[in-house]
């Protein structure tokens, strides 16, 4: 998580995805995954674990969210 945010301040972006390997079923190796979304002003979305389809819909729709917000 650390990582992550040190990450997303120091180049600037807008949000970042981090990808649980700790979790069990989470990760590589496996067709499920939990990951949590950093926005820069500070929020955070914890997903549960899902399949990875689903964490990628689940990305999209933070990414159409944020540039909806932005227009």
């Amino acid at each position: 998580l650390e990582h992550a945010e040190d990450k997303l301040e120091r180049k600037n972006m807008d949000m970042i995805v981090l990808n649980s390997l700790d979790d069990p079923g989470a990760g590589f190796g496996v067709d499920t995954n939990r990951v949590t979304i950093l926005h820069r002003d500070g929020r955070r979305n914890a997903f549960g674990l899902k399949n990875k389809r689903e964490v990628a819909s689940d990305i999209a729709d933070e990414i159409e969210a944020f540039w909806k917000k932005e227009e």
